[in-house]
């Protein structure tokens, strides 16, 4: 109410009550009490303001120094931007003479338009640069002038402000207050670019000059939220270049699939992903309607290993079946193989599918005991030599005349030292130190 009757009274009138507007309402009271207004103890702040803003006179300056305190007047000016030295006296001749010139500012800040115009030059991208600027942390910037706000969304709520990208000369307006263009319309557009994918689209809508983004405020970085349940089909759609995203393919049923695969004679998983990275040139590149993972694909719909679905009907080692291990080893004796270097060459060609090319491993547990026993040709591994007791080998030791543990490594490795003495003899529960194993002298 007193805002509005004060533009009515003119400039002074106006100055006088932007000025005790900055006052604590304990103070304005004190205002009242001192230029002898009546008042209530309960009245509001607006109630002393339409009191004192009307008065005529020279009452003001008497009675800030009758009134407020030294400190409140310090404040006040500080506020303002003014000077805070001197007296009581002086302060209160500095905001009356503020109240008489039109000239003075009675507001430590720049006015609207100005705060603006500087916001502008800096060319900031929003207001996460702007509060990276205001705490300093963009010194090639410079440093944020006192007469300008921290929060100028707060102190020009009133007074201009219509938004970030206004203040700051982006054009991006606030999010909520986006009226996006209809979906044909954006698509349109998006298409006019002529761009080849979503990472060409991401990129262009980072893209800007100065500190403008290039694409338009009213077409969404984020097409497919926005227009959702809208028209929205996919970035193909959208850019104008057909292509599905991999979630929306139709592929081929795994019966055609399978047909495709076996024409190319892919023997293994591994050619098949070289095949589907391009790197098998000879085939060509992979059509969109056959899935680069087909088990995935064909979980439940046709898929069983991938010697089926290449046509090889090879399976994989952990999913055979293989013969008894007596059976297993009945066969191989009769193929009169003399060791294991002729084991592993009649592996790779003739042995039979439900053989493991690795019996010490499938049959562990289950009657495994030797590659002698397995071919059968009486070569039996002969058992591990009992090691020598610790005494016994402290005394071998003992008997070389070594004086280091550097000494002992060198005899091992120069093959002085029998292999049922290992290098890591110190780790034997009765070791009882280099000296003492080495026989040398300690102490005294």
């Amino acid at each position: 109410m007193g805002a509005v009757a004060a533009t009515g009274k003119g400039a002074r009138s106006a100055r006088l009550f932007e000025l005790l507007e900055r006052f604590p309402r304990s103070v304005l009271k004190s205002l009242c009490r001192s230029v002898g207004a009546h008042v209530r103890w309960d009245a509001r702040k607006d109630e002393f303001l339409d009191i004192l803003w009307t008065l005529e006179g020279c009452w003001l300056e008497d009675a800030l120094v009758k009134t407020v305190t030294m400190r409140d007047l310090q404040a006040l000016c500080r506020n303002v931007g003014f000077a805070t030295g001197g007296s009581a006296t002086a302060l209160a001749a500095r905001l009356v003479a503020a109240v008489e010139d039109p000239s003075e500012r009675l507001s430590r800040f720049r006015p609207f338009t100005e705060a603006r115009a500087f916001a502008r030059s800096l060319l900031l991208s929003g207001r996460s640069q702007w509060s990276a600027f205001t705490h300093g942390r963009l010194p090639a910037k410079g440093r944020l002038p006192d007469d300008i706000p921290k929060a100028p969304d707060q102190k020009y709520q009133n007074a201009g402000w219509t938004g970030w990208g206004d203040f700051l000369g982006t054009g991006n307006p606030a999010r909520h207050h986006v009226a996006y263009r209809p979906f044909r319309e954006a698509r349109a557009f998006a298409r006019s670019l002529g761009l080849a994918n979503v990472k060409e689209w991401k990129t262009f809508c980072k893209s800007k000059s100065g500190n403008r983004r290039v694409l338009p405020s009213d077409i969404p970085a984020a097409p497919h939220m926005v227009y959702a349940g809208k028209g929205w089909i996919s970035y193909g759609d959208w850019l104008g270049t057909g292509r599905v995203h991999v979630s929306q393919y139709r592929y081929r049923s795994y019966a055609a699939a399978c047909r495709f695969v076996q024409q190319l004679g892919i023997r293994t998983e591994t050619e098949w992903r070289a095949y589907c990275r391009g790197e098998i040139k000879k085939h060509g590149p992979r059509p969109l309607d056959i899935p680069s993972n087909p088990q995935r694909v064909y979980k439940n719909a046709g898929w069983t290993t991938w010697g089926r679905f290449l046509g090889t009907n090879s399976v994989h080692q952990t999913k055979r079946k293989f013969r008894s291990f007596e059976d297993a080893r009945a066969y191989v004796r009769k193929q009169g193989l003399k060791d294991n270097k002729a084991w592993r060459a009649w592996s790779r060609g003739r042995r039979p599918a439900d053989i493991p090319g690795a019996p010490d491993q499938a049959y562990r547990g289950r009657g495994w005991t030797t590659w002698g026993d397995f071919l059968g040709n009486g070569k039996v591994y002969p058992k591990r030599i009992a090691k020598r007791s610790f005494a016994e080998a402290r005394a071998f030791v003992r008997a070389l005349g070594l004086t280091s543990a550097t000494e002992f490594r060198r005899a091992k490795r120069a093959g002085r030292i029998p292999e049922v003495i290992p290098l890591t003899i110190f780790r034997h529960p009765e070791w009882k130190g280099w000296a003492d194993f080495l026989g040398l002298p300690t102490g005294g």
